[in-house]
């Protein structure tokens, strides 16, 4: 900074892919000469530097961007992290920016072709580009610091052994050939694939290692460090074909209308009815129009008002008695910049119009009623354990250790449920057990305003309660006495839950669908089932064997939950809760759960649902 303040850009080695006009279009490159660099931001002088090419067609090309676009390479960039063992986190800025340019040349190396890496952070530093300036910035923990020694070389911090630094950066991918989103994505996934590969075979070390001592001065802070294995993680990365919310060039669409459509509203008294409801609609407009063709790529369908109640600020009870009333949506569309966006709008409101299309959208919207819609939520995985005494588990054989996990697990579940921490759809999964500890996670799902830390604090206080506790043991005690073990009845008499831990809950975002059925069982003669203790314990036995069928199917994903709801005149009436990380999968499985009760292999299944709980 004082004494090549001119130049910073090249002092500091601190190169980056940047694009440049070449008189007819724009291409890219990171090696800049003096008179280059961008020193002079705004004045008459100032290089024409930019980030994406787009932006510089924009800028230069301005009356004939189709054709710079055209005649111009494109790239894609994806983020990464991995970590680096035995390398000491930077003191200052000039030590940063030497780690980072050292580390990015051996990714550089690795990838080979038209791929450059710009390391962003080394653990708790951060090193940016001030794209006015062209020079580099750095914050985080070094915030405000510039230059260490004077020699060149980063400081030395000692001795790194049993340190563990973060790197992470963008990786920035160009090519001159790939004309649309496909040859783009296989691009994309072929860098991503080879950098993996790269960290988990080594040859990402011994490029680091070889260039930390090659670069002049060397960097010997680098030179006994290695990549972690198995650390490399990976965005999924920008398409320049793609147009998104993101996108540095394009169009932002919005266009708002409505429509009248048939429907019975009667039913609609609540918030949660006209939200489910909104839902219907959204993913039926959605699938409808996608299939038409009339719904651009990466658009999105949202409702602003159901039977003349505005969705934003609708209160209970909500007053919606009409059988014949406007919906009014917004549609935001990501347009190429040469997009005819008047044409594209109003395809999209004539499509809502049509009366066929509307009579799509109704037929989708009560054949997804009626068959479950999948619902955002939160779930929550938290792991806990119980100290018991009294328990001697070491003569137990497999079976009576696994019984005793669900009778574990029946009793912890069943408690947090009676006191009202935890939804009857959650689940307690016993991971091991020994003669003085029970491991478990346990599973919940809730909505995303749930404060989930408080949650499963009031968990912990009610699972450390002395009368929980008992009641817990209690609970195991009495299930144990009814087993065939005399072992497992024997080892559990005495059992007392001493004291209590859980750990911090784990979170991620999941998709909740139900669907429900019947089916009867000839084989089994349900009218001698004449009591509510009867039905409750066959219900059981019905759910556990159904389980099995629809875990051995992999059609049951952690969480998901199966309920008797009924067993009436010899048909079994059940209600399934799925849980999965996409809309998609969960309502896939869906269907494939009603082919397996419905399809051609329908009656092996209900057979071996009769023959396990005629076991049972």
């Amino acid at each position: 900074r004082n004494h090549f303040w001119w130049r910073i850009t090249q002092c500091m080695a601190n190169e980056h892919p940047m694009y440049y006009s070449t008189g007819s279009a724009c291409d890219v490159k990171v090696e800049f000469e003096d008179w280059e660099s961008k020193y002079t931001p705004g004045s008459w002088d100032a290089s024409g530097l930019y980030d994406t090419m787009e932006e510089c067609c924009i800028a230069e090309f301005w009356f004939d961007i189709d054709g710079c676009l055209g005649d111009s390479p494109r790239d894609t960039t994806f983020e990464f992290s991995f970590d680096i063992a035995q390398l000491h986190e930077p003191t200052n800025c000039q030590d940063a920016d030497i780690f980072a340019n050292a580390i990015g040349v051996g990714i550089d190396n690795v990838l080979g072709g038209t791929s450059t890496a710009e390391v962003q952070s080394v653990g708790c530093a951060t090193i940016s580009r001030n794209y006015d300036t062209g020079n580099p910035e750095c914050g985080g923990c070094i915030s405000g610091t510039f230059i260490g020694d004077y020699d060149g070389r980063a400081v030395n911090l000692g001795d790194a052994t049993g340190i563990v630094t973060t790197i992470s950066g963008i990786i920035t991918t160009t090519s001159t050939t790939c004309s649309d989103a496909a040859c783009f994505e296989e691009l994309i996934n072929s860098a991503i694939d080879k950098f993996s590969t790269s960290v988990t075979d080594g040859s990402l070390t011994d490029a680091i290692i070889a260039w930390a001592y090659e670069r002049l001065p060397p960097v010997k802070q680098l030179w006994d460090t290695w990549v972690v294995t198995t650390s490399f993680d990976s965005s999924t990365g920008t398409n320049p074909f793609t147009i998104t919310a993101d996108s540095t060039s394009g169009l932002e669409v919005t266009v708002g209308g409505s429509f009248d459509i048939n429907f019975d509203f009667t039913q609609v008294t609540t918030v949660a009815d006209l939200k489910l409801l909104a839902t219907y609609f959204t993913n039926a407009i959605t699938s409808t129009l996608d299939d038409e063709g009339n719904l651009p790529s990466g658009a999105s369908i949202e409702l602003t008002t159901i039977c003349g109640v505005d969705l934003a600020t609708a209160t209970d009870p909500v007053e919606c008695s009409s059988t014949s009333s406007a919906i009014e949506y917004t549609s935001t569309m990501y347009l190429a910049h040469d997009a005819d966006a008047e044409a594209i709008t109003t395809s999209v409101s004539d499509a809502l119009s049509n009366p066929t299309t509307i009579q799509g959208v109704t037929s989708a919207v009560i054949a997804e009623a009626s068959a479950g819609v999948s619902v955002p939520l939160i779930q929550v995985t938290t792991s806990g354990s119980l100290s018991v005494t009294n328990f001697d588990t070491t003569s137990f054989t497999a079976d009576e250790t696994a019984e005793a996990f669900t009778f574990f697990e029946d009793a912890i579940l069943e408690t947090l449920v009676s006191q009202g921490l935890v939804s009857p759809g959650s689940s307690v999964v016993v991971t091991s057990i020994s003669s003085g500890s029970i491991q478990y996670n346990l599973i919940t799902h809730v909505d995303a305003s749930v404060d989930t830390t408080s949650a499963t604090s009031e968990i912990q206080t009610a699972l450390s309660s002395s009368s929980t506790m008992t009641a817990i043991s209690t609970s195991v005690i009495t299930a144990a006495s009814t087993s065939s073990s005399t072992t497992l009845s024997t080892a559990t008499e005495s059992l007392a839950v001493s004291s209590s831990a859980v750990g911090t809950p784990i979170e991620s975002d999941v998709f909740k669908v139900t669907t429900s059925g019947e089916f009867s069982v000839p084989s089994l003669d349900l009218s001698t089932l004449t009591t509510s203790a009867e039905i409750i314990e066959a219900s059981k036995y019905f759910e556990d064997a159904i389980t099995e069928q629809l875990e051995s199917a992999g059609l049951l994903p952690a969480g998901s939950t199966v309920t008797i709801t009924g067993i009436v005149d010899g048909v079994v009436e059940y209600e399934i809760a799925l849980y999965a990380s996409t809309t998609s999968a969960s309502e896939t499985t869906v269907s494939r759960i009603g082919n397996l009760f419905s399809g051609s292999a329908s009656s092996t299944v209900l057979r071996a649902i009769s023959s396990s709980v005629e076991s049972a």
